[in-house]
């Protein structure tokens, strides 16, 4: 089997919404997570260092590659590839040592409008109540995604016991085992833990920073973002995220 894909739902008041979806490749040991508004998604874009905003297109995943690197893709209205916000931690986030554990991604994502949530989510998807994942956030005005990879000898009450960890507020967990085997790993890596990788699914309250306003600079139109995503969070910044439910 060369990819998996684990599909994400939510569901808010009596919609069941698809939120996305995280694919392994295990030929590579590489991750995808998938937003659900696909490629070609025409988007306004601000460039950070400049603050200038331009037309651009919406990601339409992030992804976690052997050689370390993670990136955004997104595609143009040609269905060129364009690349971005590139990192590299100096590791492969999946070939994790015996007993370590790593959280590697967070989306926060703002539900507080019907505006929002039409925005981020994807009506009309079937649900596969046997194979998909499943989380139920009508309570919840925000909440964020975090993603942890662990070795799987590694106690995942550990992960919750850190002293910045559990400062969050936790809604759901699911734990996928052995998203990467090690029979997955031989076949890329000189040295590894000898033993599979888990993945972690952790549903919390708490939100990276806040939902600001945002003013456009032509026309003034007030906005707020409705989601925030950072790869590689430190674990002792995460027990600082703020809970706005």
């Amino acid at each position: 089997m060369k990819n998996t894909e684990y599909r994400i739902f939510f569901k808010i008041n009596e919609q069941i919404l698809y939120g996305g979806s995280i694919r392994a490749s295990h030929e590579k040991t590489e991750l995808f997570y998938h937003y659900p508004y696909g490629s070609n998604i025409e988007s306004e874009v601000e460039n950070l260092e400049t603050g200038i905003i331009d037309s651009g297109y919406l990601p339409d995943h992030i992804s976690f590659h052997t050689d370390g690197n993670i990136h955004s893709k997104a595609r143009d209205g040609k269905k060129k590839k364009i690349y971005f916000n590139t990192l590299n931690p100096g590791l492969n986030v999946f070939n994790l040592e015996r007993a370590k554990y790593l959280p590697f991604f967070i989306e926060s994502i703002n539900i507080s409008e019907a505006r929002f949530v039409k925005k981020r989510f994807k009506e009309n998807v079937t649900f596969d109540p046997i194979h998909d994942i499943l989380y139920d956030v009508t309570a919840l005005n925000s909440f964020s995604i975090l993603l942890v990879s662990k070795c799987e000898r590694s106690n995942p009450n550990f992960i919750t016991e850190n002293e910045h960890l559990k400062k969050l507020k936790y809604v759901a967990a699911d734990v996928i085992s052995g998203v990467f085997t090690k029979a997955d790993k031989d076949l890329i890596f000189e040295t590894n833990s000898t033993f599979n990788t888990d993945l972690v699914i952790l549903l919390i309250e708490n939100v990276w920073e806040g939902f600001p306003k945002i003013i456009h600079h032509k026309n003034n139109d007030e906005g707020i973002r409705f989601t925030t995503t950072v790869c590689m969070p430190p674990v002792k910044l995460l027990g600082k995220m703020i809970n706005l439910n």
